[in-house]
């Protein structure tokens, strides 16, 4: 919103994931300031927004396909791996990203918790 670059200091996120005491996911992130990989179409892009969406379970090849058509002001994917869903978003802005991972749980929820998809009322605040 404020039009700056993220030119100078580090962000490192460290994530870890799961199930039964077994590990299912285990990331390691480090974005330095002024970095090529910013601009890098296999980096951010350009896109001052990234989000990740974490699900864990299993879904068919259908869901899974239906999810991948949902339009994303930005760039977002998903990849089923064994036991986790993982939703990747790039976006000009956190609205955009937002609106695109809310999608994806709307669709992701009922299916995996056999519960509807109400969002949290958190989540207006």
């Amino acid at each position: 919103a404020s039009a700056e670059r993220f030119d100078l200091g580090c962000l490192q996120a460290h994530l870890d994931v799961r199930r039964d005491d077994t590990p299912i996911w285990h990331e390691r992130q480090r974005i330095v300031g002024a970095d090529g990989l910013l601009d890098s179409p296999i980096g951010l892009a350009g896109q001052p927004v990234f989000a990740t969406l974490l699900v864990t379970g299993e879904i068919g090849a259908d869901l899974l396909e239906t999810c991948r058509a949902l339009p994303c002001a930005g760039r977002g994917d998903l990849t089923q791996l064994p036991g986790l869903i993982v939703a990747r978003c790039l976006a000009h802005q956190t609205l955009h990203a937002r609106a695109w991972l809310i999608a994806l749980w709307r669709l992701l929820r009922p299916h995996l918790l056999g519960r509807p998809a109400v969002p949290p009322r958190i989540w207006n605040t």
